[in-house]
């Protein structure tokens, strides 16, 4: 966990010494979903590290109880949603489902 907030903190760097009012927008995208004590962990961790750094919005793909390709496909069109409309400075991917 130490490890992930170290990383999450060097990438933030370069958007730290921005110079406007506006804080950086981070989308923290989840392969899982509420509730799995992993995805829970790094996003306490996460949300502890970046919280005064940059507005959070979270996503969870959910791809553990729907490991289906149709659903997971359905969920992929809805974060791209998200990320063209919000328009997201950071987008971090947790686990190997969000990273693909």
């Amino acid at each position: 966990m130490k490890i992930i907030s170290l990383l999450l903190l060097l990438l933030l760097q370069p958007l730290h010494a921005q110079e406007s009012a506006e804080k950086p927008r981070c989308l923290l995208l989840y392969s899982y979903h509420v509730g799995y004590a992993w995805n829970d962990g790094v996003d306490e961790g996460a949300t502890r590290t970046l919280a005064d750094q940059c507005t959070i919005r979270r996503f969870y793909l959910d791809s553990k109880r729907n490991p289906d390709p149709k659903t997971i496909r359905s969920k992929v069109d809805e974060v791209m949603g998200v990320v063209m409309a919000w328009q997201p400075d950071v987008m971090i991917a947790v686990d190997d489902n969000a990273s693909k």
